[in-house]
């Protein structure tokens, strides 16, 4: 309220200064028309966005004194101000305040702000608003939008397995920024299906942690990627369909994104054929998984595979 007060008494101050000075300030019995717009913006963390404000007066005449009052409080931690712009007559560096002699009737006027956001600013929406004043009141708000989004991706690659066999699965974190940044791969160990098991890594980390599946890079060098693969041993009692894993991409600032890949589980060659259900490949059994692989709907690959579960009974 304080604040609020003070700048009504500068913009007060400011007119009277204007019309001692010989400049006109239009007096009329009809209120001009203001509203105000703010921009939209979407940034990475470590760089700089611009936050942009239009007045406009729609009115017949042209508008009296006015300021449009950025709150500076609303910026998050770490967050500055570097510049300014816009056709503001007259600008506050220590409030954030653009000053307008009058907007013409039917005319716009505008102010911006160039912000710094941090390197560890964390994901989300943050609104700054911003309120037109004039030396009796608040006339107009307005909340502009910045949208922190991560230069730091989180892809997994689907597979394919059959039951009792074993299948590799990838996670890939890519850094869409133009500047080198740590980031850590962690596999959500506990979204494997039960007594599946992660017999082998294979990956170019700086740092593995392997009680917790962690992966971490020193240094993601901008517009490029790392991988880690892991093989997973799929148990012959899984039953066939689609399994999910997860995995989270992790800066400083928390967790930045993350992902889930499918693993598909198909019915292994002997649970098909032993039509039985006795966990055996009978003679019947194997004559008719030789017959389809003569007729070309089983590979041999397969078909060896009933053979020696028939010879093994």
């Amino acid at each position: 309220m304080m604040r609020s007060t003070i700048h009504r008494v500068l913009v007060v101050l400011l007119a009277s200064t204007l019309l001692t000075s010989g400049l006109t300030v239009a007096a009329t019995n009809t209120q001009p028309a203001i509203t105000v717009a703010a921009s939209t913006t979407t940034v990475t963390p470590g760089e700089t966005t611009t936050l942009s404000y239009t007045i406009t007066n729609a009115g017949e005449n042209d508008s009296v004194p006015l300021a449009l009052d950025v709150n500076e409080s609303a910026l998050p931690d770490g967050w500055t101000v570097t510049d300014h712009g816009g056709s503001a007559d007259t600008y506050s560096s220590s409030s954030q305040e653009f000053v307008y002699y009058s907007i013409g009737a039917n005319s716009n006027a505008s102010g911006t702000l160039t912000l710094q956001v941090p390197a560890n600013a964390s994901r989300g929406n943050y609104t700054i608003p911003a309120t037109v004043i004039t030396a009796e009141r608040e006339i107009a708000t307005v909340n502009a939008t910045v949208t922190v989004t991560s230069p730091i991706a989180i892809h997994g690659t689907n597979s394919t397995v059959t039951q009792g066999e074993t299948t590799t699965v990838e996670f890939t974190l890519e850094n869409t920024g133009s500047t080198a940044l740590p980031a850590t791969i962690n596999v959500n160990e506990s979204s494997l299906p039960d007594s599946w098991t992660i017999t082998d890594v294979s990956n170019t980390a700086d740092a593995y942690k392997n009680t917790s599946y962690e992966f971490t890079y020193f240094s993601i060098a901008p517009n490029s990627s790392v991988a880690a693969t892991l093989t997973l041993a799929v148990p012959a009692n899984t039953s066939p369909g689609e399994y999910a894993i997860s995995a989270t991409a992790i800066r400083t600032s928390g967790i930045v994104d993350q992902t889930t890949l499918t693993v598909t589980v198909t019915e292994s060659v002997i649970e098909t054929y032993d039509t039985d259900e006795n966990n055996e490949i009978g003679t019947t059994e194997a004559l008719a998984g030789i017959s389809a692989w003569q007729h070309g709907s089983l590979n041999t690959q397969n078909a060896l595979a009933i053979i020696a579960a028939w010879q093994s009974t």
